[in-house]
């Protein structure tokens, strides 16, 4: 379970940290291409004053005066440069401007509907026993999704009842090793992108909710990470897993050859904490939903054309997750046997034929600990 916690929280750390600064001053000097010779050249022509006020952090307009303009105390470095490249810009840049921040609002709930859930995360970390794969798709795609409110996916649903397969019969063959390879280049590529991604919507942008901070959009995509710590929670308090010879950590996150064949779970029945902490879980959903759509709609000084790529990325990192996470969880669901509260956890497989690639006998697993809180 630390383990679980101290991975995810590294990650997260690492995706904000160097990005979570008072005051920035990179802003104003990258743009997006579609209208950046513009600003570039209204900056330069028209508003050079107060640009270089601005890297020097020179602010002689008073809290009133910044207020009656609609800004505040977390504005007022950027507030007059953005108010002076705004009078210089047409109409029609302006209307340009409109249309990619529809795109952008729309951004948060489109992502919602294509990523995984928090409950297969979650599976993959408790059931798998993969949490540093699952921390890394957590990160790399920014989305959480989420059916209906204040409705959890059982977690045991999640991988069906299974009957159990000796997936390599102990064996890891070189194609394995490849695959859990290129899923961790594929990963890693998504968590690049969207790192990237995150940095240059602030860094490229202005945002007057609150214009001295650049890391709105990096915080956004963070926020997914501690909701499905939550996911993780709350399978932990429905399942136990304990193998009788458990394989080392690096092993299971390799998938190495003392990986056990089947994987037996013991799920428990819900409890008060259970049904809570599924409350909270989807409060915080609809809070990421609703801060992601907040600030990605209100960034300014990017046109139609580049909101479609920066859409289209994130679609891009949120797919590769996808498809990564189900394709482990259709090869988890093929060695999991669900056994229900109180069952004996110490069976056999039923015997296959040889042709099925299985062994007559599955290693066994026990349970221990405590279900439910």
């Amino acid at each position: 379970m630390a383990q679980n916690f101290l991975a995810i929280l590294i990650l997260c750390s690492i995706l904000v940290g160097a990005e979570a600064r008072y005051r920035s001053t990179g802003q104003f000097q990258e743009w997006y291409p579609e209208y950046g010779p513009i600003f570039t050249r209204i900056r330069d022509d028209n508003c050079s004053a107060e640009f270089q006020n601005y890297l020097d952090g020179v602010n002689n307009i008073s809290i009133e005066k910044l207020e009656s303009q609609g800004g505040s105390e977390h504005s007022r470095f950027v507030q007059p440069v953005m108010l002076c490249i705004l009078d210089h810009t047409n109409e029609y840049v302006k209307a340009g401007m409109s249309s990619a921040q529809v795109i952008l609002g729309i951004t948060p709930s489109i992502l919602s509907i294509m990523g995984p859930s928090s409950e297969e995360f979650a599976t993959l970390s408790v059931v798998g026993m993969r949490p540093i794969l699952s921390s890394l798709l957590a990160v790399a795609a920014p989305s959480v999704f989420s059916s209906r409110a204040f409705e959890m996916v059982q977690p045991r649903d999640v991988l069906g009842s299974g009957r159990g397969s000796s997936f390599s019969n102990g064996r890891i063959t070189w194609k394995r090793r490849a695959l859990v390879l290129g899923e961790y280049l594929l990963v890693l590529s998504a968590l690049g992108n969207t790192g990237l991604l995150s940095y240059q919507a602030g860094i490229r942008t202005a945002n007057p909710i609150s214009g001295n901070f650049v890391f709105f959009p990096a915080v956004w995509a963070a926020m997914a990470v501690p909701i499905h710590v939550t996911a993780v929670v709350l399978v932990r308090l429905r399942a136990r897993l304990v193998s009788k010879n458990p394989p080392g950590f690096w092993a299971r996150e390799l998938c190495l050859p003392s990986e056990p064949a089947s994987i037996f779970v013991q799920w428990g029945e819900k409890t008060k904490g259970f049904v809570a902490g599924g409350w909270l879980h989807s409060i915080f959903i609809i809070g990421h939903l609703i801060f992601g759509t907040v600030i990605f709609s209100s960034l300014q000084f990017i046109g139609q054309a580049d909101a479609i790529g920066v859409l289209g990325r994130y679609m891009a990192s949120v797919l590769v997750c996808r498809m990564v996470l189900m394709y482990e969880l259709a090869l988890l669901g093929k060695r999991h046997i669900a056994v229900d509260m109180g069952e004996k956890a110490y069976r056999e497989v039923p015997a296959a034929s040889e042709d099925d690639g299985r062994h007559s006998l599955v290693q066994p697993a026990i349970f221990e600990g405590r279900t439910g809180i």
